[in-house]
């Protein structure tokens, strides 16, 4: 799968600052033309003079412009630094290897953030040996989560949402796994994809982390 690129979804944003635009114009011609306008011939300079409702429709024009290119321009600039930095979090990823078995060792690791609940993320690093997948948070004085590789029911890979009232796409998908007692278990990382390989093929799926005969 193709790997997404965050983005400012120009068309919702440049729709939306045109919207405002205009509605906030209309707002004020209307108070004008109100104050000035005999009443008799009000509605057609509302709506034709050239400095009322047509001097709106380009004002909204030209930010809904300005508006797209300054989208693009931070999803370049800012957005992608931003979170891809997020997703790669600076840890020490020695920190914990000394809680493995003496017959167990490490064959994949990344950097990670868990999920502990909405919006609320922590950081550390994601590691696989040959018996299990393990998160050691970068706090000491948390105790690492770990599971053992046959009690993996599903690995998925679930759709990150939209963000910023639903502006920005294209966020990394989220893993997901699910445990025997039904617990999801979620983490951001860069490249979800990459570690979905970690897993038995035939416990790796898409979409919400649920048994596959839930409803």
């Amino acid at each position: 799968m193709t790997t997404r690129k965050p983005r400012v979804r120009l068309g919702p944003l440049a729709g939306r600052l045109a919207i405002a635009v205009f509605l906030a114009r209309e707002f004020y011609v209307l108070n004008v033309v109100s104050q000035m306008v005999p009443p008799r011939h009000r509605f057609w300079v509302f709506l034709f003079h050239p400095q009322a409702t047509p001097r709106s429709v380009w004002y909204a024009f030209l930010i809904a412009f300005v508006g797209a290119i300054f989208g693009e321009s931070l999803s370049l600039i800012l957005l992608r630094p931003i979170l891809r930095a997020w997703l790669s979090p600076r840890v020490d990823e020695s920190v914990g290897l000394f809680r493995l078995a003496a017959n167990e060792w490490v064959v994949e690791q990344t950097s990670a953030r868990r999920r502990l609940r909405a919006w609320v993320w922590e950081r550390g690093t994601l590691v696989r040996t040959n018996q299990r997948i393990w998160y050691f948070p970068e706090a000491w004085d948390v105790e690492p989560w770990w599971l053992s590789l046959d009690q993996v029911e599903i690995a998925s890979r679930e759709p990150a949402p939209r963000l910023v009232f639903g502006l920005i796409e294209g966020v990394p998908d989220r893993l997901c796994i699910l445990i025997p007692d039904g617990e999801e278990v979620t983490f951001a990382v860069r490249d979800p994809g990459n570690v979905l390989t970690w897993f038995r093929p035939e416990l790796v799926t898409s979409g919400p982390c649920q048994p596959s005969d839930a409803t």
